[in-house]
């Protein structure tokens, strides 16, 4: 392993000019060979009759592929198709993406910095681009937790610092132009085939950055993703909600968008999780060209760029993208631990970043270092593998904690439970009902229509259910099944990942059943199947892989367009017909939306907002507190503690509450005031109904939600 690539100074591999190197790749090492266990002709023909039958079957399936097709481009907006208004949008759009193209910059600029601390010496630069740019976006993370646990999150002084950043940034860019050590990475564009692989892997960007040009609309991502972040802005700080048990869960992927939102908002932030996944492909491909040859990278590449769930992920600020990008860092580096040349102090303290990460930015990332740390130990006994010593893997583990740390640490200052709510029974002193807690569980472990089913028919009915944003796999992976039980792979490298991807996949339903849950496996998957077959040296195995991989992924557009069409519908502001205000205003139609534009522009900017049935807190811009239901509802907790209305106006002034946001407005039994299946005792209706006759007037009302204000006094 180790880098693998050679560097060749000759005209057609590498060109040297006064003040900049361009880099292109020539794998010159000969690469062992792999084989099935039967014989290869025999294995091909088989596996190409198998992957007509999936084709057929999966595909079949469409009802109107021209319909899908068209529904991405099409929205019903308020106003007529006018170049004027085109213009206009992309004009704003080309603002927004060079605000993200800024920042993107920037996080490269702080990551070559911080990778001379430690130099992982990473020859190939698309996996030294990628790690530099993820270094910037961990070195943030850390930056912004420092500042809000001390309470310093200052709209002005954070944009400050932000734009500090920013200029430093560009003038170490030009400095490093200057001196001639500015590097610009290029990958020869290959012909026939691989050339739609390169256009394919375009096109997939192309239509992640358009959707990311478009208002945050997505559920989670107004609830808490950016929904938290707006609140601890408007709270200067980082802020636990009692109430809401997603408050205290590990939080730096959002930290990462925080970028994002201060410089342009929502837009910004979701150009920013499509860079992530632009830096995942470049990952993916840059691992896959060092260990197999540039074939191997393009198809890696194209697998990672049209896999369905990661592209539909980056297209909002969902954090599996970055949760995917620095999985394949804690593994990459892991896999060169394993090697002679690989076994050093800098290779120990990058897995351990990217290990820090995954824990830092979602629980259910658990699941990787259960799969990558037995993995290497079995791996650890393969004759070619050299063994972890000890202080690499201490090395790991303390640079892991460091980045980790702080997310525990202070679950465990606030509950009692370093993995709130999740701990022990009885671990917590902030105690959430038994049944709301099974309910969260159970939300993760929802989907289970393949696990009810045999394990053999486990992986055809999981890629047949019907196509969501939740569980859309398409073809690919269950008709490339077959090749991990008959390849034998030769490399210890691979070897190791084989190892990993069957650990991971028995690990991974106790974390949770939802497939977009576990993108990352997938990813490695593709990136493991392009490094086997392009370590073949086998033409035709090479081309028979790569137009599977196309041609999955072009027959899966439809389906992409229609996911597009059914939960973003940006067609109207793409084409100019609709501006962002009268996008959200459709799209959000029967949430809070309305409510919250409303108290945005009507209210006191120092106002506190208690969200009632409904947690999407985003466009509020206003501080406010919040419950999911599987945590006890505020005013079933405030209600149940009362005797008197007074009592129950001088808990929901504590809380700095001056505007109550009700769902589902339905009078005094309505639904928003309790969650779904409980009910009040007679007792505790009469007293709610005289608080809100005594307390609450009725300002606004839209939907099926109510605005009240809260009147003053006791």
């Amino acid at each position: 392993m180790g880098s693998g690539i050679e560097y060749i100074k000759n005209e057609k591999v590498f060109q040297t000019y006064p003040r900049i190197i361009l880099f292109s790749f020539s794998d010159t090492r000969h690469l062992p060979m792999t084989k099935p266990s039967i014989p290869s002709n025999l294995v091909f023909g088989a596996l190409a009759f198998w992957a007509v039958v999936v084709f057929v079957v999966y595909f079949s399936r469409i009802p109107d592929p021209a319909q899908l097709l068209s529904s991405a481009w099409h929205a019903e907006g308020p106003q007529s198709w006018v170049l004027g208004g085109f213009l206009a949008a992309w004009f704003r759009f080309a603002g927004l993406f060079f605000q993200s193209l800024l920042l993107v910059f920037a996080l490269g600029r702080i990551g070559v910095r911080f990778e001379k601390l430690f130099t992982p010496s990473l020859g190939n630069p698309l996996l030294r681009l990628s790690f530099q740019f993820a270094l910037g976006a961990l070195f943030t993370t850390l930056l912004w937790a420092a500042l809000g646990i001390n309470g310093l999150w200052q709209g002005p002084f954070l944009l400050a610092l932000l734009l500090g950043i920013i200029l430093w940034a560009l003038w170490d860019g030009a400095q490093a132009l200057r001196k001639g050590s500015f590097l610009f990475p290029s990958l020869p564009l290959p012909g026939g085939l691989y050339r739609g692989l390169a256009l394919l892997i375009g096109f997939e960007l192309f239509f992640c950055f358009l959707h990311d040009l478009a208002p945050e609309t997505w559920v989670d991502s107004l609830v808490y993703h950016l929904g938290f972040l707006k609140n601890d802005l408007a709270r200067h700080t980082l802020v636990d909600m009692p109430t809401h048990s997603y408050s205290l869960f590990p939080f730096a992927g959002e930290l990462y968008f925080l970028n994002g939102l201060l410089l342009g908002g929502t837009e910004v932030a979701k150009l920013l999780n499509g860079w992530v996944f632009f830096f995942t492909v470049l990952f993916a491909g840059g691992w896959a060209l060092e260990w197999a040859g540039e074939k191997a990278a393009w198809i890696a590449m194209a697998l990672t760029a049209s896999f369905p769930l990661l592209c539909m992920n980056a297209w909002t600020t969902q954090v599996e993208t970055i949760l995917t990008l620095f999985v394949l860092i804690f593994i990459y580096f892991v896999a060169r631990l394993l090697t002679q040349e690989g076994n050093s102090p800098a290779n120990a303290l990058a897995a351990g970043l990217g290990l820090g990460m995954i824990l830092s930015i979602k629980y259910t990332g658990l699941v990787i270092p259960l799969a990558v740390l037995p993995a290497a130990l079995w791996q650890s006994f393969d004759k070619n593998t050299r063994p972890f010593s000890g202080r690499f893997v201490a090395l790991l583990f303390l640079a892991a904690a460091i980045v980790f740390f702080f997310w525990p640490l202070r679950a465990l200052v606030l509950t009692g439970d370093p993995v709130y709510p999740f701990g022990p029974s009885g671990a917590s002193f902030r105690v959430i009902p038994e049944a709301h807690l099974k309910n969260l569980i159970a939300f993760s472990h929802n989907l289970p229509r393949a696990f009810d089913l045999t394990w053999w028919n486990f992986p055809w009915a999981l890629t047949m259910n019907a196509v969501s944003i939740y569980d859309f796999l398409g073809p690919f992976y269950l008709l490339a099944l077959p090749l991990f039980f008959l390849a034998r792979p030769q490399k210890p490298g691979l070897r190791f990942l084989w190892k990993v991807l069957l650990l991971y996949a028995l690990a991974a339903p106790w974390v949770s059943e939802m497939p977009r849950f576990h993108i990352p496996w997938f990813i490695l998957a593709g990136l493991s199947l392009a490094v086997w077959v392009g370590s073949r040296g086998n033409n035709l195995w090479e081309k028979g892989f790569a137009w599977a991989a196309l041609v999955s992924a072009l027959l899966t557009l439809p389906y992409l367009f229609g996911m597009s069409g059914h939960y973003f519908s940006c067609g109207g502001l793409w084409q100019g017909r609709e501006n962002p205000a009268d996008y959200l205003e459709r799209k959000l139609t029967g949430s809070n939306y309305a409510c919250c534009d409303w108290i945005a522009h009507n209210t006191p900017p120092g106002s506190g907002v208690l969200l009632v049935g409904e947690a999407q807190g985003y466009y509020l811009d206003r501080s406010f507190d919040a419950n999911m239901l599987p945590d006890v509802a505020i005013f079933q907790h405030i209600v149940r503690r009362a005797q008197t209305a007074r009592d129950i106006q001088e808990q929901v002034r504590q809380l700095g509450v001056d505007y109550i946001l009700v769902g589902e407005p339905k009078g005094i039994q309505e639904q928003g005031w309790l969650p779904p299946g409980e009910e009040w005792t007679q007792v505790e209706s009469a007293l709610l109904d005289q608080y809100q006759k005594v307390y609450l007037t009725p300002v606004y009302q839209a939907d099926r939600h109510r605005v009240y204000q809260v009147r003053s006094g006791s």
